[in-house]
């Protein structure tokens, strides 16, 4: 009992602790290749949506985001004047605008993510022992069938809510 609770102390602070050093090196990375010192977290993040989500309306993001729309309004701006957002006229209501990532922008998301990513696991794993890394895979290879096991069941309930 005393593993699995410290099992279950390490697991969070472990995943909260590569994911900030993911967002930093991610956001280093961002910072070289784009030449914008500037972005914050809240800019990525928000870049990020708009890269998931092409077409989303000022109003949209901001609430994805939390903040107020007036804010969302400013960032917006900002990304425009550097190049890295496009705005189009919503067809719906012309009033408001759809943003979508200009196409150096959109390129350096999803190089960035995908090489900074990569490097930071590879050169994470090459710190571990041999027994470590062992270990580490069959640990996670064991958590993600849990996992697996666990998404099964909220299929289930999705479709007996229908």
């Amino acid at each position: 009992m005393a593993e699995e609770m410290k099992l279950a102390q390490l697991l969070p602070l472990c995943l909260d602790r590569v994911h900030r050093l993911v967002r930093k090196t991610v956001r280093q990375e961002i910072h070289r290749k784009v030449g914008v010192p500037e972005l914050r977290i809240i800019d990525f993040i928000a870049l990020r949506m708009i890269n998931r989500h092409p077409g989303l309306t000022i109003k949209e993001l901001s609430t994805r985001l939390g903040v107020a729309q007036s804010t969302t309004s400013g960032m917006v701006d900002r990304y425009e004047r550097l190049k890295m957002v496009k705005k189009a006229v919503n067809t719906d209501d012309r009033r408001s605008y759809r943003l979508y990532l200009a196409e150096a922008s959109e390129a350096v998301m999803k190089e960035v993510m995908k090489m900074v990513t990569d490097d930071l696991f590879a050169t994470l794993i090459t710190l571990l022992s041999a027994s470590e890394k062992e270990a580490l895979e069959l640990g996670l290879h064991g958590l993600l069938r849990a996992a697996d096991e666990q998404l099964v069941h909220f299929a289930e309930d999705s479709h007996s809510c229908n």
